[in-house]
């Protein structure tokens, strides 16, 4: 992610770490399909596609607050927002 966020907007470096992410579990899953137990698959994999979704919306939600802090760090001038400070970034958008 933090070499997609060099390159691109930080919400489509993240979109795009998702990406790559979801296609290589769907690599593991087409090698590993026939020894995998379901039950756990499905234990894990609704909590984590649940929590996922805030995750992810709560970006918008991170974008409306205030900034906190200082603009800078070490004296140094930064122009970021809330979410880029959570997230520790200050590529441009």
């Amino acid at each position: 992610m933090p070499v997609f966020a060099l390159f691109f907007p930080l919400q489509l470096a993240i979109a795009a770490t998702a990406v790559v992410h979801f296609a290589n579990n769907l690599f593991k899953l087409g090698l590993m399909a026939q020894q995998t137990d379901w039950s756990v698959v499905v234990k894990f994999s609704l909590p984590a596609a649940f929590t996922a979704t805030l995750g992810a919306g709560s970006l918008a939600f991170f974008d409306q607050l205030p900034r906190v802090g200082p603009s800078g760090h070490h004296g140094l001038s930064a122009s970021g927002t809330t979410r880029k400070e959570l997230l520790g970034s200050y590529a441009p958008d």
